[in-house]
């Protein structure tokens, strides 16, 4: 998303392949991406994981976000 707020997203991944990456929230300007959860088990992610992904120098909080992985490999 261009601008707003996101919160309590939940993200669950089991047994899958992802050729980019994941992340619970993404802002490319101005948000909140607080709250969200990103849950990963026995997958492969060819990029990055992250619970938030405040990005371009955006502002915003990125508060009380979970990554948890487990049996994965991120590459």
């Amino acid at each position: 998303m261009k601008e707003g707020n996101a919160k309590g997203n939940n993200v669950e991944l089991q047994n899958s392949s992802v050729a980019g990456f994941v992340s619970g929230a993404l802002s490319e300007a101005v948000g909140d991406l607080t709250g969200n959860v990103v849950k990963i088990e026995n997958s492969l992610i060819a990029d990055y994981v992250a619970g938030a992904n405040l990005q371009m120098a955006g502002n915003g909080d990125t508060n009380d976000n979970q990554v948890l992985i487990k049996n994965t490999r991120v590459a």
